[in-house]
């Protein structure tokens, strides 16, 4: 195994720099933590770093890299606050892949501020509180992963305005209430996800508008009633499991 400090050492080196856009150190067997040096790597832009054992917290320094757009982080041993504010400091970002650790916290309102962002992954963590109404303010938002943890509340029906949303996963969630109908505004969806959790109420006709949906997975909560028929309207739909639906 190759200490992640020693990789930021050699990309700061004037002489032995790695690549001052792109530090590309996935599935390498690095261990540590990522050291306050990564600073020094201005220029950066991508910073991959998925599947090592990397430990400890993100840096407060890292939030230095003004021009980063892909922060990958995903299949890790990272600690901490899922989202700290050393990474809503990254308003350049496009990517943050943080799923597969052990991170905390909540996602707060602050997440408007990477007003950019068109993939969050933030799966199978150990996150809490709810999904923050104010993620309608990430207009380019095209990949929301949420699912597996330990999140509460409800789906925000403000999600419906994300007119590029493409995939959207809160399965294996705390989540209750209805299905909000706002939600099938976005119409661009082709993967929605929301089984294993304690939605209740009917299947929103609304949902026949999801006309590129290509797979639905509605299966163990607590819905009730029959499908709708709208849901023959959508012609591309494979994969789907709508459980039993209680009387």
């Amino acid at each position: 195994m190759t200490s992640l400090a020693f990789i930021i050492k050699l990309d700061c080196s004037p002489v032995c720099s790695v690549n001052r856009f792109r530090l590309p150190t996935a599935n390498n067997n690095l261990i540590g933590s990522l050291p306050n040096e990564i600073k020094a790597i201005e220029l950066l832009e991508r910073l991959e770093l998925y599947a090592n054992t990397v430990t400890g917290t993100l840096p407060t320094t890292i939030s230095a890299l003004s021009n980063l757009i892909l922060l990958d982080v995903e299949q890790n041993l990272l600690t901490g606050v899922a989202i700290p504010s050393q990474v809503y400091n990254l308003t350049s970002l496009l990517a943050y892949r943080a799923s597969n650790n052990i991170l905390t916290g909540t996602i707060g309102s602050d997440i408007q501020r990477l007003a950019l962002i068109q993939q969050l992954w933030l799966s199978t963590n150990e996150i809490r509180g709810s999904i923050p109404t104010q993620l309608a303010a990430c207009s380019d938002l095209e990949y929301l992963f949420l699912y597996e943890n330990l999140i509460v509340g409800t789906l925000p029906s403000e999600l419906g305005s994300l007119e590029i949303l493409n995939d959207l996963r809160v399965y294996n969630n705390t989540l209750q209430n209805t299905i909000p109908s706002e939600l099938f505004q976005a119409s661009n969806l082709q993967s929605l996800r929301v089984q294993f959790n304690f939605f209740s109420g009917t299947i929103p006709t609304e949902i026949g508008a999801l006309t590129s949906l290509t797979d639905l997975q509605i299966d163990s909560n607590a819905l009730s009633g029959a499908l709708p028929s709208e849901i023959g309207n959508l012609s591309l739909l494979g994969k789907h499991s709508a459980g039993k639906l209680t009387e």
